[in-house]
């Protein structure tokens, strides 16, 4: 299996995790789960999908894995851009679940994301 297959299946599977609990926190607050789900996607997604781009760039000469870097984060701030504009139209308390949401998409992924290309930048097995 190769890195970039490796890194997308590790993530989803720290992403799932984030999911699950969006799902049972914001339901058993009473929350809108529709708006947490879409900002958990706007971090989550981009976070998977850069994050295999730049598991398959990772030590080749050039500025690819800089480029796929700050595009990640470029898309995962339009996300967030696009998610927020749209729950400020919507009656229900939207707002603040898909921030919620975003940030549980955000910070696992994100930890994850670090962890794993620290290892791999050194050498090291990113098995888990």
């Amino acid at each position: 299996m190769t890195r970039p297959v490796r890194f997308a299946l590790y993530a989803s599977g720290v992403a799932l995790v984030s999911a699950i609990s969006i799902a049972m926190g914001v339901s058993a607050a009473g929350g809108a789960v529709g708006w947490a789900f879409s900002g958990w996607a706007a971090a989550a997604i981009p976070g998977i999908v850069g994050g295999a781009a730049l598991a398959a760039t990772l030590g080749r000469p050039g500025t690819g894995f800089l480029i796929g870097l700050f595009g990640t984060m470029v898309f995962r701030a339009l996300g967030l851009i696009a998610v927020l504009a749209l729950a400020r139209t919507s009656a229900e308390p939207a707002l603040r679940d898909a921030l919620v949401g975003f940030a549980t998409g955000l910070v696992p992924l994100f930890v994850f994301e670090a962890a794993w290309f620290l290892r791999a930048s050194r050498g090291g097995s990113v098995e888990p």
